[in-house]
């Protein structure tokens, strides 16, 4: 007879293995283009990692000139939102206001895959923007 005890094992772990969370800081300035949209590479997953959740949380409001609306957003080469959808940071952060979204996604078992943030700005250019970053975590678990 097999029995399993969730009691002390996180859920997750009994699907995806283990897992860990990895942070990348965003500013302002890494957007700071004459242009409405701006695409950066934030990190690269190698092969045979899978994705399973995306955290977006500023610490401080991106926000200049006449920019009415900031937007941040986590992607690939093919879809700039595959990960998380477009999470407006122009706001005042609060200690709750962030966004999490999850999945599993592995994008390739031989080559690694770039993950990308893209930065939206409406009402002005991003080069406007004079202030803003923001904390954003992958939690990702390796195939063996």
């Amino acid at each position: 007879m097999i029995s399993i005890s969730i009691d002390l094992v996180s859920p997750h772990a009994l699907l995806f293995g283990d897992g860990m969370w990895t942070k990348y800081t965003v500013n302002s300035s890494d957007f700071a283009v004459a242009g409405a949209t701006a695409t950066i590479t934030m990190a690269a997953l190698p092969a045979k990692r899978v994705l399973l959740a995306v955290c977006i949380k500023h610490s401080t409001a991106f926000s200049g000139g006449v920019i009415i609306n900031y937007t941040l957003q986590v992607g690939n080469a093919t879809s700039s939102s595959k990960y998380a959808s477009a999470f407006t940071v122009i706001s005042a952060p609060t200690s709750s206001n962030a966004q999490l979204s999850s999945g599993a996604w592995c994008e390739d078992f031989v080559s690694p895959t770039n993950v990308t943030v893209t930065a939206t700005a409406t009402g002005g250019l991003l080069n406007a923007a004079t202030q803003g970053t923001a904390d954003i975590w992958l939690y990702t678990t390796d195939l063996p």
